[in-house]
């Protein structure tokens, strides 16, 4: 019976910030349940309301110079799931301070398709027009496991998608799990100064799935083997715990 109560809990903490105004800076939750509210500075900045997904929070306008009070706030409702969904933050939190010329949060994604000559890549960057000037290009590359580049392009905004091709790609399957790296930058092309970056793992494969032979991996048939594992852990509780997590997937 206890384990529908309904609650509220609360987190606090102070964060000390130089220059509060002088750059993008927002609270990245990746996981909150349920209900969650964000005060900064004793004022109510952002709600959000699924307990699923990440979020987050420009807060850069309400804060200060020096000492800044973060509350957040987490209300539980019952019931609300199929099994237990823990409550309260269970997921790591971040404080982010990038230049306002920045890419948007999860806004980079890459897809790739095999054609004759290799792999083409479709990479779509978006960024803050709003604070980017007509000198704003943006640069991406891919290297490979030892570092080296194998291919590159720029682009200038607004555009926001680069096609970039990889002629010698290794594909990554069970047996070789080849992987690359795609290097992107948002720069100043006069000055060269660098606003922001990122980089993204990633591997080249195809995957076919049909009715009547099943999944196939680069072609070649594979049965799909596995187990669905939801977010908790058990007893243990909701907040992620890494070493529990690979004993899952070992047994």
């Amino acid at each position: 019976q206890n384990l529908y109560e309904d609650s509220v809990g609360w987190y606090k903490t102070v964060l000390h910030i130089d220059k509060p105004h002088d750059y993008y800076t927002a609270l990245r939750f990746e996981g909150v349940y349920m209900d969650s509210t964000i005060y900064v500075n004793k004022t109510k900045v952002f709600e959000w309301k699924y307990g699923y997904s990440t979020f987050e929070v420009p807060v850069d306008e309400y804060l200060q110079e020096g000492d800044n009070e973060i509350l957040v706030k987490v209300v539980h409702l019952a019931p609300n799931s199929r099994w237990y969904s823990g409550a309260g933050i269970y997921r790591p939190v971040y404080l982010i301070r990038k230049n306002r010329q920045r890419f948007l949060p999860d806004g980079i994604y890459i897809h790739s398709e095999r054609d004759k000559s290799g792999y083409v890549s479709v990479i779509t960057a978006e960024t803050d027009t709003t604070a980017c000037n007509e000198n704003a290009r943006i640069r991406a590359w891919i290297t490979d496991a030892s570092g080296d580049t194998v291919t590159e392009a720029v682009t200038a905004l607004p555009e926001e998608e680069i096609i970039i091709s990889n002629q010698t790609a290794k594909e990554w399957s069970l047996t070789a799990p080849n992987l690359y790296y795609l290097q992107i930058e948002l720069f100043d092309v006069l000055c060269n100064k660098v606003y922001d970056r990122d980089c993204i793992r990633f591997g080249y494969r195809t995957l076919t799935f049909t009715t009547d032979r099943g999944f196939f991996l680069n072609d070649e048939y594979v049965k799909i083997q596995g187990a669905a594992l939801h977010h908790d852990l058990g007893s243990l509780g909701s907040a992620v715990n890494k070493t529990a997590i690979r004993r899952q997937l070992k047994i």
